[in-house]
């Protein structure tokens, strides 16, 4: 954290960043006003309990009245909230289970929730049970019948429902008039909710049911303008963020999904609606010579499914996720930061220059790999500072195929250790029957989160001069680092050493027996 002074001056809407809730326990204990400003200031909330556990947030944020969810990574504890008053639930990590949904002191708390339905399901069981609940968006997977229970929450006064299909909205609207002389009734606001729909149907039947729609029924819809009407409560966007389609040669019924018969009109479609994201599903019986999106200028994300034929990118494309595909990909100089490939057999040569997400699962695919202009082969080489996502088959790093770099220089080939990146979270898992020592030195980095390390009893690396994160899952790990500026977690392993840190503390490291057999 860089040292500043400020002077005795009244300032208005300063706005500070920090890196982590470290550093801004350091900057509360440089004087009284600094901690009088922590307390008081807004903080933006939901990655909070992505990172950090509660007890260190309310610890940090004593004064602290709301809980924002997003992604926690462990179960909130009766014992650690009892002082929070409300909770806002942005998305739930389906890994910790549903059961929390269920409890009685938990419920009562939440304020505002993302629903699946799962957790649907659970609120229409215990629906006594949530009694603050103002704000719900509901997911497309949630049923009709799911979201008339939660309707039925006195406390509730807003929806957003994600709808798929005509048949869903009329259901949902008799509902919600229903619910609507159920609430005058008993002098109780009116439900506002929001509908959106991501692709249109029947046109001629969604047509009819805006006019027929209660009057507290906001309607979103994407890719038409035909009833653009904002006295109406109807919104239009006819160049909508993302639209669906589906490419069969038979006519069928399908309700999440513009149909098209052919490859040819979907890319006129795109162009004409200016369409940036997109999702293009093949059937089975589909075959032709070539799909070819060059001409898509504006087209950055795509996801295709089934194609059997070759495929020719736009050069504007940044995002690409293939599913199920088996054809031969050209790039066409297309600078992808994000790349996903999910049980696929693909070719092509891929620029991997600005490849910040790279994710290969159950995969056969076979690629050259070009970076900086460098043509790298079969090889792909890896910088560690620069990639935020990483997942790839194991054999990829067992025969040499994945190379690590630093400054574009090739230093080594990781054949006897698996390396996995989820967000900036590193994983290591050691390939063989006894643990084995990895030997990092040349390898600096800025910021370090190890997430977990599997059968590794030794962990050497370079400088780390931002901060060092030690998850739970690194009991048997002994680390090793030249020089660190912070570090947090280091509890959490076997043993933790370091030559210096800013306060130039040393600590003498004794040598030990090191395994070369690693890194070749």
């Amino acid at each position: 954290m860089n040292k500043c002074r400020l002077e005795n001056v009244f300032l208005r809407n300063v706005l500070f960043y920090f890196p982590n809730l470290y550093e801004i326990m350091k900057f509360e204990s440089v004087s009284k006003s600094c901690q009088i400003a922590i307390v008081s200031v807004y903080i933006h909330p939901y990655q909070l309990t992505k990172k950090y556990p509660f007890q260190v947030i309310i610890k940090i944020f004593p004064k602290l009245q709301t809980i924002y969810f997003n992604q926690p990574f462990v179960v909130p504890k009766r014992v650690e909230l009892k002082k929070i008053d409300n909770f806002e639930i942005e998305n739930w990590n389906e890994h910790l289970g549903f059961g929390i949904f269920s409890k009685k002191w938990f419920g009562n708390k939440v304020r505002s929730i993302h629903v699946n339905k799962m957790i649907a399901n659970i609120i229409s069981l215990s629906n006594i049970n949530y009694t603050k609940l103002q704000k719900v968006i509901v997911d497309s997977s949630v049923t009709v019948e799911l979201i008339h229970s939660i309707i039925n929450i006195e406390s509730v006064q807003q929806m957003i429902c994600y709808l798929d299909n005509e048949s869903s909205f009329e259901l949902l609207c008799g509902i919600i008039q229903t619910n609507n002389e159920e609430r005058k009734k008993i002098c109780h606001s009116i439900l506002s909710v929001s509908i959106v729909f991501h692709s249109i149907c029947n046109e001629k039947i969604i047509g009819c049911l805006l006019h027929k729609k209660p009057t507290n029924i906001s309607i979103v819809l994407f890719g038409k303008n035909i009833w653009n009407d904002v006295s109406q409560h109807i919104i239009c966007f006819p160049s909508q963020s993302i639209c669906r389609y589906r490419i069969s040669p038979t006519p069928v019924e399908i309700y999440d999904a513009v149909q098209f018969k052919l490859i040819d009109p979907v890319i006129n479609h795109i162009i004409t609606e200016n369409i940036s994201r997109a999702e293009i599903l093949f059937s089975n019986k589909i075959r032709q010579r070539k799909n070819d999106f060059s001409n898509l200028i504006n087209l950055k994300t795509l996801l295709i499914d089934l194609a059997s034929s070759d495929i020719i990118l736009p050069k504007s494309l940044i995002q690409l996720s293939l599913i199920r595909c088996k054809c031969f990909i050209q790039f066409n100089s297309s600078q992808l930061t994000r790349f996903i490939l999910d049980t696929c057999e693909c070719k092509g040569t891929l620029d991997i220059s600005c490849i910040t997400a790279l994710k290969v699962l159950n995969d056969k695919s076979h690629f050259n790999f070009i970076k900086n202009n460098i043509n790298y082969k079969r090889e792909l080489p890896i910088d560690l500072s620069t990639i935020i996502t990483l997942h790839l088959p194991d054999r990829w790093f067992i025969s040499r195929k994945v190379v690590l770099q630093i400054n574009n220089i090739s230093i080594c080939y990781p054949t006897f250790v698996i390396i996995q990146i989820e967000k900036g979270e590193m994983s290591f898992r050691g390939i063989g029957r006894e643990p084995i020592s990895i030997h990092m030195e040349k390898f600096n980095f800025y910021n370090f989160n190890l997430k977990e390390t599997i059968n590794i009893k030794e962990f050497i690396v370079g400088d780390i001069t931002g901060t060092l994160i030690i998850n739970r899952e690194n009991t048997n790990c002994n680390f090793i680092c030249k020089y660190v500026h912070y570090y947090e977690g280091e509890h959490h392993l076997k043993s933790f050493n370091y030559e210096k840190t800013d306060e130039r503390n040393v600590i003498n490291i004794k040598k030990k027996k090191i395994f070369h057999n690693n890194f070749n």
